[in-house]
């Protein structure tokens, strides 16, 4: 039996933006949908082109060649690409952008399909693509690891925002998510936190949802449930996740309106990435290297959107 949450207009505005999915699973601050296996299936190889690209630009003296699984059958390769941030972000650069693209108008389908946009005010891009390595790292100790207990208004995101998780390939048995609805959220915890392990008490009494990892759902998650990557082996897991702030306002969403608007983008502009825009980079294929921006609770990288037409920019 599910607790009365402490939260319900949180609830309730979850609900209302969850109503166009055929729920799996629900909570009062997180809902699971399934995805149309089309959707799906279509999401899947873009990503796996888009893992392609990357291992064939950055291992150029080797032969890497490319099958339907490379998740599988390259993970040593993947593991090596410069481009992962600590927080696992695969960041698009130069070479790897139009591939990028092509996954964002992916991702757009599967929000249209669950009728989404109607809820969003203004929408994160670019898209995560991220990879969860299960083995022990040096890197589960930094100030806002992934691995530690946190929300993401912890991170600078809006309290008003609502987290979209897509596992694309994974199992659960291995790296899974642990979620836990917290009894009460301090206002002095509404803000950016230097170390995520400042609010860890919070999930004192908490209660624990429980959630399969697994490919082929949508997660919706509000940000006032707390959650950590759970590492039981040394195997590699990949997901989608961005975060779109809603239409909807209550109260306590403006003591936290968050630091990173300048990542949002009106719903017009990020539906079109795929499309009529692209996203841009300008870097090379190389070591990420900018912890700065973590620090500040900004992005790992900066982009471009442009307009383009017959594939060209105008």
């Amino acid at each position: 039996m599910i607790r009365k949450t402490s939260f319900p207009d949180r609830a309730d505005r979850l609900s209302l933006i969850s109503q166009d999915l055929v729920l799996c699973k629900s909570y009062p601050l997180l809902k699971i949908g399934k995805i149309n296996d089309e959707h799906f299936e279509d999401l899947r190889k873009k990503i796996n082109s888009y893992i392609y690209t990357n291992l064939s630009n950055f291992y150029y003296d080797e032969t890497i060649n490319f099958d339907s699984s490379l998740f599988e059958s390259q993970p040593n390769q993947i593991r090596g690409l410069p481009n992962i941030t600590p927080n696992g972000l695969i960041l698009p650069k130069k070479p790897t952008c139009s591939e990028y693209n092509n996954i964002h108008s992916s991702v757009v389908k599967i929000f249209q399909e669950f009728k989404l946009d109607k809820h969003v005010s203004n929408i994160h891009a670019p898209i995560n693509i991220r990879l969860v390595d299960g083995a022990k790292s040096k890197n589960d100790q930094r100030p806002h690891s992934s691995t530690k207990m946190h929300s993401d208004i912890w991170a600078g995101e809006p309290s008003n925002s609502i987290a979209v998780f897509i596992p694309i390939f994974s199992d659960e048995k291995n790296i899974n998510v642990k979620w836990i609805e917290p009894l009460t959220f301090p206002e002095k915890l509404m803000q950016p936190l230097s170390d995520f392990n400042d609010g860890k008490d919070i999930v004192n009494g908490g209660m624990e949802y429980e959630v399969d990892f697994s490919p082929g759902n949508i997660i919706l998650v509000d940000p006032y449930l707390i959650h950590a990557t759970n590492k039981v082996r040394d195997l590699l897991r990949l997901s989608i996740d961005f975060r779109f702030i809603t239409q909807k306002v209550i109260d306590k969403d403006l003591i936290a309106p968050g630091t990173r608007q300048d990542n949002y983008l009106s719903y017009e502009e990020w539906s079109d990435i795929g499309q009529g825009r692209s996203l841009t980079s300008a870097l090379p294929l190389t070591k990420f290297s900018n912890e700065t921006n973590r620090r500040q609770n900004k992005y790992a990288a900066e982009y471009g959107v442009i307009k383009i037409k017959d594939g060209n920019p105008y």
